[in-house]
């Protein structure tokens, strides 16, 4: 009965060798290693058939082995309603692989790349890589924005996406707007659409940064005359509230060169409440605050500032910082 488990034994062979072969360029590690232990105890149960004595023993413990490597994986296949690798079908794995198009694409062969995206795309429709690198290859190869925005705008309508995959393709279309086109008015817009998307989140207020620099950047040096710095810092931030830079620069300003130090500390503490800021921005602030307390002899409104400092961002080093400052604060008074 054994001996006809051999051309069975030799198929499985023979079959798995040519799977190797075939998709060789597209198998991952662990893969290639599964199935070339498998070819190892496949040879070893053929082995067995030859013995005449203990063959049970040299057949079967292979044959248990090789179930366990390859249970959890049918399973899968099962589940998916796919048995692509028995079937030779190129989905080896739970992920697409781009490695053919990338090479295709490296030697000018942009028509064969997209090609292989499409086919992989058939088999993991929606993919945002996939989808990404044909927008990459029409916007950086062949210089066709409008079919860049469309496939990326299409991508960003498709639901299973993270905002991190989002922010990911609209940051490289308003890239592309700058870089191909020129084009800073339409790559705001591109980065408003982001904003409007998750408003009142992190994701936003670091685009608002971006956004707004487009547009103009502020500095409290610059030269001019200083009512008309205000103002047209003022007619800034109302287009785009979220600017960190120009109100820190309007509130300088007002400090410095405007003697409306009231003025100032209301903007660096709008700053200072906007959500989702960095703990090191906030900090900063906090001390700017307080040197400005101090160089209008408000001691105990710098020590309120450090103070805050402390109890928004326990256990941080920027509040033994703000500590020590508050340390070398009290000494001064004492002295």
């Amino acid at each position: 009965m054994r001996y006809l488990l051999i051309p069975l034994i030799l198929g499985g062979i023979g079959f798995i060798g040519y799977q190797m072969v075939r998709h060789r360029r597209e198998m991952d590690t662990a893969l290639m290693v599964k199935l070339v232990v498998s070819v190892l105890l496949l040879i070893l149960m053929l082995w067995g058939t030859t013995l005449s004595t203990g063959a049970t023993a040299a057949m079967g413990l292979p044959f248990v082995v090789l179930g366990l490597i390859w249970a959890p994986t049918i399973a899968g296949m099962m589940s998916d309603g796919t048995l692509g690798f028995l079937t030779g079908s190129e989905n080896l794995g739970s992920k697409p692989n781009y490695a053919m198009a990338e090479g295709k694409r490296g030697r000018g062969d942009l028509t064969g790349a997209l090609a292989e995206i499409e086919g992989q795309l058939q088999q993991f429709p929606d993919d945002f890589d996939g989808q990404l690198l044909i927008a990459q290859i029409h916007a950086e190869n062949l210089r066709d924005l409008a079919t860049a925005r469309a496939t990326l705008e299409n991508l960003v309508t498709q639901p299973h996406h993270t905002p991190t995959q989002i922010s990911r393709a609209l940051n490289t279309l308003a890239d592309w707007q700058i870089r191909f086109a020129q084009d800073r008015p339409a790559a705001q817009a591109t980065l408003q659409m982001l904003i409007a998307r998750y408003p009142g989140t992190a994701l936003a207020l670091k685009i608002a940064q971006r956004a707004a620099r487009l547009s103009n950047t502020f500095e409290a040096d610059q030269p001019g005359d200083v009512g008309t710095l205000v103002s047209e810092c003022m007619k800034h931030l109302e287009a785009h509230p979220l600017d960190n830079h120009t109100r820190e620069v309007l509130a300088e300003i007002y400090f410095s060169r405007y003697e409306r130090a009231d003025l100032a500390f209301t903007e660096l503490e709008l700053l200072v409440q906007t959500p989702h800021q960095t703990r090191e921005d906030v900090a900063r602030w906090l001390n700017l605050m307080a040197d400005w307390h101090l160089k209008l002899g408000n001691i105990l409104s710098a020590r309120a500032a450090l103070e805050e400092i402390e109890t928004r961002l326990p256990g941080h080093v920027l509040a033994e910082k703000a500590r020590e400052r508050l340390f070398l604060l009290k000494n001064r008074q004492s002295a």
